[in-house]
């Protein structure tokens, strides 16, 4: 099993926003998750999501779509802002 750079709560989360990916599959810090179906409304949800679990808070305009480009990205915006 591959180790995650990320805690319990963001890989919960992540998963839950990801439709297409099956419950037993890895995910990485490379996973592209637009391949996992996550669109625009998931991304808001999301952000709304990890903001409220990881105590941070992205104000409008600062999460570019490429910051939704795969996992380890994400982490390390979640990170940036804490």
């Amino acid at each position: 099993m591959t180790k995650v750079p990320w805690d319990k709560a963001f890989d919960e989360i992540l998963r839950s926003s990801l439709p297409l990916l099956k419950q037993d599959e890895a995910l990485l810090p490379s996973t592209p998750l637009s391949e996992y179906g996550l669109d625009s409304m998931g991304m808001m949800q999301l952000i709304a999501r990890l903001e409220t679990s990881h105590r941070v808070t992205f104000p409008p305009g600062t999460m570019p779509s490429s910051a939704f480009a795969n996992p380890g990205v994400l982490w390390g915006m979640v990170q940036a802002a804490q």
